[in-house]
Formats: C-alpha cells, structure tokens, sequence
C-alpha cells in the first residue's frame, strides 16, 4: 500500500512539472509574429553583412555618417544636416558593441521577454553617455531594415507596453531619423547613380500619416513634394508623380474623414491637367483622367 502511494505521488509530481514546462507566455495578441520579425531582420543583415564589417575593404563611410547623424539628432534634433568631414571614425569596438546589444536584444525577444526587450532598447549604456538605440542603427545598416525595424518591431512594442502617444511621438521621431539618412544618402549621391532607397516613398507615406495622427496635418503634406521629387527621379513620369502626390495628399484627408478636401484635392488636379493637357500625350492624359474619377468614385462610396 505504501508503494502504491508513493507511486502516485511521483506521477503527480511529474504530471504538475509536464504541464508547468508546457505552458507558454500569455503573448499579447499585438505583438503575435515580434519574435519571428526580429528573427527575419537577424537574417536578412547577416546574409549582407556578416555580423560585423573586419576587412579592408568595407567602406566606413556610411556607418560613420549613421553614427554623426544619431549624434546630432540626440542633441539638436530636428537638424540632421552632417558633413562627411566632421564625422568622427567608427572603430571596430563600436561593431562589436553593437553586435552584442543586438544580441541580447534578440534572445530577449526569443524568450518572448518583450517588455524587457523595450526597455533594453530605451536604455542608456552603462559608463558611455550614449543609448543602446545608437547600437540598433549602425547594426541596422540598410534603410529596409531599420524601417521594418522600426515599424514591424519597435511601434508594437511601444504601443503594448508605453502607451499609444508615447509610441506615436517615439514613431515619428525615430521616422523622421529615418529620413535624413536617406536625404542624406540621396544627396551624396546625387552625382552619381541616382540611388534612391527602396523603402523612401514608404517611409514618406508612413511618416505622413503619424503627423496626421499627431495633429499636424500641414508637416504631412510638406512631405508631398518629397515624395513626388522621388517619384518622378525613379520613373521620369511628371504625371505619375503629380497623381501620386496627390493620391498621397487625399489619404491623408481621408484618414481624418474628411472627404471633401480629398474630393477637392483630386479635382484640383483634374483642374492643373485640363489646363496643361496640350504637354502630354491625349491618350495619356485619358488615362489620368480616367483613374482621377475613379479615386473620386472610391472617395464617394
């Protein structure tokens, strides 16, 4: 009888310790897929860069100009205006640096520790007067991965554990970041290929719709003409980049459900073609025609 009862204890012990070790953290369903978008942005840098740049050959310059620029934005942001020449050396300890920061911030996101990893981010770095943000941008080299960084990963982040204001301000800050290392980039290489970042039209619209939701509308619609400068470098389209524009500018309207200024912004533009058709091919400027009333009619429904 004592056997029997000892046995039965010890399969209620391990009965308790299976289901214990089987349970998974409550997730919040907003940050359901943070561990695996932290997971592909790990790979996608490591399958360009290697963890961190050793040979002769790697052009500093850019991670350089990522680190003055953060320098800057810190400091007297929103002025982002940095010149090659007063940009201090990156060494390799920064790389290493930033490699383990990394590091530490995926495996708390593999444990699903995301308020750990949220704060780890928002921290300052013992001893260094500087932020473990700081490590994120010159790990995050290529613009696609800081703005999916940014948008997949650090906005629920905020969002879930800092508050819906405080993620927006944070958003549009580190966007606004975001930006002036592209503009940045665009104008280095002015001269040369014409290279414009893939994600730029994006991260403009993205940005734009912030500042829409954090009540300043008119600092969104500034972003227009950047964004049809960008549109018309890439595709050599003026009409393209005139309708994109203003597609841009009535989302906007839209997003504050105001639904006459995005008619209006549309018929503003039928307006500017009418009276410049005589530039451009008839059939093209049909064709135009024909998508503006059909953004309307999308507005109408």
């Amino acid at each position: 009888m004592r056997n029997i009862i000892l046995r039965l204890a010890v399969l209620a012990a391990l009965s308790v310790s299976i289901i214990a070790c089987g349970q998974k953290k409550n997730v919040p369903e907003s940050l359901v897929g943070i561990k695996e978008n932290v997971a592909q942005i790990d790979s996608a840098v490591n399958a360009i860069y290697g963890w961190e740049p050793r040979d002769s050959t790697h052009d500093a310059s850019v991670d350089t100009l990522v680190a003055n620029i953060m320098r800057e934005h810190e400091t007297e942001r929103p002025d982002h205006n940095v010149g090659m020449e007063s940009a201090a050396s990156i060494e390799q300890s920064a790389y290493d640096d930033a490699r383990e920061t990394w590091a530490e911030f995926k495996r708390l996101c593999d444990q699903e520790e995301y308020e750990a990893a949220l704060d780890y981010y928002l921290a300052d770095k013992p001893n260094d007067g500087g932020s473990n943000a700081g490590d994120f941008l010159l790990f995050l080299k290529h613009s696609s991965h800081r703005f999916y960084f940014f948008s997949k990963v650090l906005l629920p982040l905020m969002s879930e554990y800092k508050g819906t204001e405080f993620a927006r301000k944070k958003y549009i800050d580190l966007l606004q970041l975001e930006k002036a290392l592209e503009d940045t980039s665009i104008a280095l290489q002015a001269d040369g290929n014409g290279y414009i970042p893939d994600v730029y039209p994006y991260l403009i619209k993205e940005l734009g719709l912030a500042l829409t939701a954090d009540g300043k509308l008119n600092d969104a619609l500034d972003l227009a003409d950047d964004l049809m400068n960008v549109v018309y470098q890439v595709s050599g389209e003026a009409l393209y980049a005139n309708f994109v524009g203003t597609q841009y500018a009535a989302k906007l309207y839209l997003y504050l459900d105001d639904k006459e200024k995005a008619i209006g912004t549309w018929e503003d533009f039928k307006r500017f073609l009418n009276d410049t058709a005589d530039d451009y091919p008839a059939d093209i400027v049909k064709e135009v025609m024909e998508q503006i009333q059909e953004q309307i009619k999308l507005v109408n429904e």
